[in-house]
This record gives structure tokens, sequence and C-alpha cells, in this order.
């Protein structure tokens, strides 16, 4: 027979060893918060429940940097309205997305992103100097590095503030489809120290990379003809001015026309090689400026058809802007 005191201690082992492992064991939220997030964004996108979608979503996304979230994110903040944050994540997702999958639901976030844009306004905020962090309504968006910041049609405030300057700020009333140049330039403090500026962003340097789709390889191609073109304009125009200078000399010792078919002084043979070697050069630069002109002109009209054919999400918009301070014809998109 055992004690009351053993038989104690007996029961307590027995209820610790029932109950202990039972309490302890985790419950699925606790186990897996990420995938409970995304079945909770889930079933509230298939009930159309666009707000717990957005929460739950956003919550999702805090833990795991994924592309099919920021998109499916993207869709739920189109659907409550939140199209600033939408064109945002969208464009997010399809940036990150494999370059290998052109199917869904990539092409869901992509026509997402096209009813989403003409709703909201798109600033392109640059500052001097480079390193500013940039905050748009109280909201810090980092560094402004020529990239499209979306925002919803309204007044908004921009402001820059980096240490050892004066912070710099405006307001700007947009509306949707809008695409402003924003520039804040930020004056150093008196005597503050000077600060050597970063390399520039990666992403300011894709700003002049050309585009490999049709439309961008003659688009770049027609810039190649223009800078050809010029180059060749003024090269000729020197040539001529070279060779009209030496005429002028000629004529003034008595040069004829036909002076170098049978040379007679006071032309001598050198003057005769020197006025046909820089018609030659003449001649040869203003052929290349006709022909560069040309290519110009075919490249140039072959690309406004490609423009026309294939505009693409960010395709070119051509725009009448009208301001207190002026107007003018602006045009804006990818190219």
């Amino acid at each position: 027979m055992l004690s009351r005191g053993w038989r104690s201690w007996l029961a307590a082992g027995v209820i610790g060893l029932c109950v202990g492992p039972a309490s302890a064991a985790p419950g699925p939220a606790a186990d897996e918060p990420l995938a409970g997030l995304l079945r909770a964004g889930a079933e509230a996108m298939k009930s159309q429940r666009w707000d717990a979608c957005v929460d739950s979503l956003t919550a999702a996304a805090a833990l795991q940097d994924s592309p099919a979230t920021w998109g499916d994110l993207g869709l739920c903040e189109e659907q409550a309205g939140k199209f600033a944050l939408a064109h945002g994540h969208l464009s997010r997702a399809l940036e990150s997305a494999p370059a290998s999958d052109a199917g869904d639901p990539w092409k869901k976030y992509q026509a997402a992103l096209q009813r989403v844009r003409p709703r909201v306004a798109l600033l392109i905020v640059t500052t001097d100097p480079t390193s500013a962090r940039v905050i748009i309504d109280g909201r810090p968006v980092g560094q402004a590095d020529g990239r499209t910041i979306a925002v919803e049609p309204g007044t908004h405030t921009v402001a820059a503030r980096l240490d050892g300057h004066q912070d710099e700020a405006v307001t700007r009333a947009v509306r949707a489809g809008d695409m402003p140049n924003i520039h804040l330039w930020l004056k150093p403090r008196p005597g503050a120290p000077m600060q050597l500026q970063p390399p520039m962003h990666p992403s300011v340097s894709r700003l002049f990379e050309p585009a490999w789709t049709p439309r961008g390889v003659l688009v770049t191609l027609a810039y190649a003809g223009l800078a050809t073109a010029v180059v060749s304009g003024a090269t000729a125009i020197g040539f001529e001015a070279h060779y009209q200078s030496l005429k002028g000399a000629l004529d003034a010792k008595g040069f004829r026309p036909d002076a170098c078919v049978e040379v007679k002084p006071p032309v001598t043979a050198a003057d005769c090689a020197d006025i046909l070697s820089r018609a030659g050069a003449r001649a040869t630069s203003a052929n290349v400026l006709i022909g560069s002109l040309v290519t110009f002109g075919v490249l140039s009209g072959a690309a406004g058809l490609a423009m026309l054919l294939d505009r693409g999400p960010g395709g070119p918009k051509v725009t009448a802007t009208v301001s207190a301070d002026g107007g003018g014809i602006v045009v804006l998109g990818s190219f």
C-alpha cells in the first residue's frame, strides 16, 4: 500500500503527462500566420469583402515580399477604390513577375493596372541633391529617383528633406491622368558641411536605356539618325565655310571656273589641289546630311506607326497644357 503522500505525487505526475502536451501544442494561427493571412485574403476576395481583403493581404505582404501577394493586394485595392495604392502595388508585382510566365495571374494584374492608370495622377519627382528623402502628404516614399509615384486626384504636398539643407516643399493640385514633373531644390544651410553626391540611382540610368520592343528600337534608331543629321549638318557648314574662304582667296588672285583645267599663274597646282579637295569634302558632307535626314524621316515615321499599333501599358500620350504661366504640347509615356 502506498501512503497518501505518494498517491498524491503519482496522481499529479499522471495528470501532468496527459495535460501538459495538450496545453503546449500551438494552434494553426500561431504556427502559420502567413498562410492564415493569405487564406483570409483569398476568402475575402472571393466574397468581395474588399476592405477585409486589403487588410489581410497588407499584413501578409509585410511578412513576405511576394509578387503574387502584391498583385492580389492591388486587385483588392482597385475594388475598394484605393486606386493610387493599387497602381503602386500592381506595378511592383509586374516588375517582379517571372519573365517566363506571361499567363495568369500576370495578365490579370496587367489588365487591372491599365484600368487604374487613367484614374490616378503620376508624379515624377526629382531633387537636387539627389539623395534627399521625399515625403508626399506626410508619407515617406524614399529617395526621388525619377520614378513615377501614383497619387489620387486632388491637392498634394510634396516635400524633400536632407541633413544640412533647408527643407523644400511644393503643393500641387492634380487631376486623373496628369503626369507633372516636380523638382525640389534644397538650399544648403549656412555653415553646414558640404556633402558628396552619391552615384546616380540605377533607376535613373534605366530611364535612358532603350526598350527592346519594336517601337523602342525604332525610336532609338530615330534618335541616332537625328544625332547623325545634326553632326553631319554642322560638319557640312564647316566644310562650306572652309571652301568659301579658300574660293574667296583664289578669286582675289584671279581664279576662274576653268582655271584648274589648264593651270596658269597666278593660280598654282597646289591651289587647284586644295580647292578640289575642299569641294569634294563639302559634297561628301552634304550627301551625308541629306542621307541622314532621309533616314531620320523614315525611322520617325516607322516609330510613330509602331507607337500607334503598339501602345502598351505606358504608351505615349500627347496632351495640350495651359496654365497661368503659359501653354504648350507635352508628350508623355514610355517610348
